[in-house]
């Protein structure tokens, strides 16, 4: 399957330290809002390991889903190409495989897992029924098919145009601007719910570490070829659930989700987990989509049109949609990364679309207690 080609990429270079943000004025047709969590940021103590470095350099580590214990320390480049990662604790095993390009990936989903040696042999199954199937809403479900996966970037994704979105090349500016502005830790990047690679492309092209995640393995598979395609170096590739990263603790500086939070089946879940994963002083930026009443309330006040809201709410619930996509109000996102441990909530809207952004605390940036600048 071909797609766009590029020129040879320049090479991947470390981030700037953190320069002072502009204050021009913003396009005229996009609407720039301030924002700050209710609660002041609170300082918290910073764990004892942490990565040095600017953010995007340092080393991938790898974690098991289920307890979180480090399966690979990234310390000499990924892991080796198909073979398994082991969980010496829970003793478990978790594949590697390759994608068609030959790509390697790794399966850290649990539901994947399977006894490593030596285990104690299992117990025989009494039911008639077979064992456990991971059961994930429609929006989950939805991408894990190949056709979406191959129309995603031929059509799926420039239809969010109309919605308020900025475009990728504008969209990811603004993500290293965020960085650039926002972001004191040093480690890894992460490209949460990479989808077929949209923005996982242009983080590799500007970070040496970067780690790309979806649960679907088609997605990964067009990530893969679109990475081959532009003679991109790819990422560590991983399948893996929002709600159980495969990440140790405090190993990431950045966390992104580019339009995805809609879609992922227990959003407070994974955002705590972001929260967990992030190194005192790293940043969460995403993009999602706003209810339709949303414009409005820009023009009104979110909580005078907020009756609008509920009733598109109630509506999307009836008619079966709930369960595929969870659009969201400002008031929403803030409250949740806040009650998840994340401070500094800033956002910027147009539209429909939302980028918003916030950052783990104790890294000695504003994340920890100092002033959130505009914008997300």
């Amino acid at each position: 399957m071909s797609g766009p080609r590029s020129r040879p990429a320049p090479p991947r270079r470390p981030l700037a330290p953190p320069a002072a943000p502009s204050r021009g004025a913003a396009p005229a047709a996009r609407s720039l809002r301030r924002a700050r969590s209710g609660a002041a940021a609170r300082r918290t103590r910073a764990p004892a390991a942490r990565s040095a470095g600017p953010a995007g350099s340092g080393r991938v580590a790898l974690a098991c889903p289920i307890c979180f214990q480090e399966v690979h320390d990234g310390a000499s480049g990924g892991p080796p190409a198909g073979e398994p990662l082991e969980c010496a604790s829970c003793r478990r095993a978790f594949r590697g495989a390759r994608t068609a390009q030959g790509a390697p990936f790794w399966d850290l989903t649990v539901a994947s897992s399977s006894a490593s040696s030596p285990s104690p042999p299992p117990r025989p199954r009494t039911g008639r029924g077979g064992g456990f199937r991971s059961s994930y809403g429609t929006g989950t479900t939805l991408f894990q098919t190949v056709f979406l996966s191959r129309i995603y970037e031929r059509g799926w994704r420039q239809s969010f145009a109309s919605n308020g979105f900025p475009g990728p090349d504008a969209e990811f500016q603004k993500c290293l601007d965020a960085v650039s502005r926002r972001c004191t830790a040093g480690g890894p990047v992460l490209d949460l719910s990479c989808g077929s690679g949209l923005f996982t492309r242009r983080f590799c092209r500007e970070f040496p570490a970067v780690a790309a995640l979806d649960y679907s393995e088609a997605m990964l598979e067009q990530t893969a070829d679109y990475l081959g395609e532009e003679g991109v170096e790819p990422p560590v590739l991983v399948r893996g659930d929002a709600g159980r990263l495969p990440f140790p603790s405090g190993s990431l500086a950045v966390v992104h989700a580019g339009a995805a939070i809609h879609c992922w089946p227990d959003p407070q879940a994974a955002v705590a987990e972001i929260s967990r994963v992030l190194a005192p002083g790293g940043l969460f930026f995403a993009s999602t989509f706003m209810y339709n009443a949303s414009p409005l309330g820009e023009v009104l006040g979110d909580s005078t049109v907020r009756p609008l809201v509920e009733l598109e709410r109630q509506a999307q619930g009836a008619m079966g949609q709930g369960a595929a996509f969870r659009w969201w109000e400002q008031s929403e996102l803030e409250d949740l990364t806040e009650k998840c441990g994340l401070a500094g909530f800033e956002c910027e809207r147009s539209g429909r679309c939302i980028l918003f952004s916030a950052t783990k605390p104790g890294g000695g940036g504003e994340g920890a207690g100092g002033e959130a600048g505009a914008g997300a």
